[in-house]
C-alpha cells in the first residue's frame, strides 16, 4: 500500500499548482479550505515547506476524490481515533526545516496528530519535547502538537508525509 500513498503523492506534486498567494496558512488558517487543489506554503511562509489539504474543518475536501488511497488511510484513522480536523500532504524540500513551535491543542488525548512517511529520504526528522523521531517510508509517528515540536529534511531530496490532526 505505502506504493500507492508514493504514487498518489507524486501525482499531487507534479500535477498540482503552487498557489500564488504568498500569505501562509498561519496568516489565514482556511487557505487549506479555499486554496482547494494548489499547494500552500506552510506558516513559516517559505516557499521550501508546502501543504496541500485533503480534509478541513472535519470536511472531506474534493481533491479526495482524486487520492482513494490517501483518503481510504485518512478514513482508517478516523474510524479508529475519532473526527479529523485537517489532514494533507506536507511537502518540505531540501535543506527546509520548521522551527521549534505548539500548535492549540483542541483535544484531550495525549497524541492527536499523526505523520505518515510516503517519501522520505534519509536525514529527515521530527523532534517532539526534545525527543528525536527518525521519519522512514511507512513510518507512523503519532505525537501531541501541543508540546514543543519541529520537523526538518537536511537531505539533498524531498520529503514529503500525510498530516493527520484529530478535532
Amino acid at each position: 500500500m505505502e506504493h500507492q500513498y508514493l504514487v498518489e503523492a507524486k501525482y499531487a506534486m507534479d500535477n498540482f499548482p503552487v498557489s500564488t498567494d504568498s500569505r501562509s496558512q498561519d496568516v489565514d488558517p482556511a487557505l487549506l479550505g479555499t486554496h482547494v487543489g494548489k499547494w500552500i506554503r506552510g506558516w513559516t511562509g517559505s516557499p521550501k515547506w508546502l501543504n496541500f489539504g485533503l480534509v478541513y474543518d472535519e470536511m472531506y475536501l474534493p481533491t479526495t476524490l482524486t487520492f482513494p488511497h490517501l483518503t481510504s488511510y485518512i478514513q482508517t484513522v478516523e474510524n479508529e481515533c475519532g473526527p479529523i480536523s485537517m489532514a494533507g500532504l506536507s511537502w518540505m524540500l531540501p535543506g527546509c526545516s520548521i522551527p521549534p513551535h505548539t500548535d492549540e491543542c483542541v483535544v484531550n488525548k495525549e497524541d492527536n496528530v499523526h505523520h505518515l512517511g510516503i517519501l522520505v529520504p534519509h536525514s529527515c526528522g521530527l523532534i517532539v519535547d526534545k525527543k528525536h523521531y527518525s521519519e522512514a517510508v511507512g513510518k507512523s509517528i503519532w505525537f501531541n502538537d501541543g508540546k514543543t515540536h519541529s520537523a526538518y529534511n537536511n537531505s539533498t531530496g524531498d520529503r514529503v508525509i500525510l498530516y493527520v490532526k484529530l478535532a
